[in-house]
């Protein structure tokens, strides 16, 4: 799939991460934008070491407290 669009996100996005030292980037916005996508996207254009983590909300009824 060819990712179309949001130039100007992708680039502040690679922009913070060709930083030389630790950053975070924090999307959030609305179900279903494309969030994941731009931010997948943003790091398949940079090399060096990264870290993807998804937020997902979950009911606490699903999480095991063992």
């Amino acid at each position: 799939m060819r990712f179309i669009g949001r130039k100007e996100e992708l680039r502040k996005i690679n922009q913070n991460l060709k930083q030389d030292n630790f950053s975070l980037t924090l999307i959030y916005g609305r179900r279903r934008i494309g969030k994941s996508k731009l931010m997948k996207q943003a790091l398949k254009e940079t090399n060096g070491i990264k870290i993807y983590y998804e937020c997902k909300k979950v009911a606490k009824k699903t999480m095991s407290m063992d």
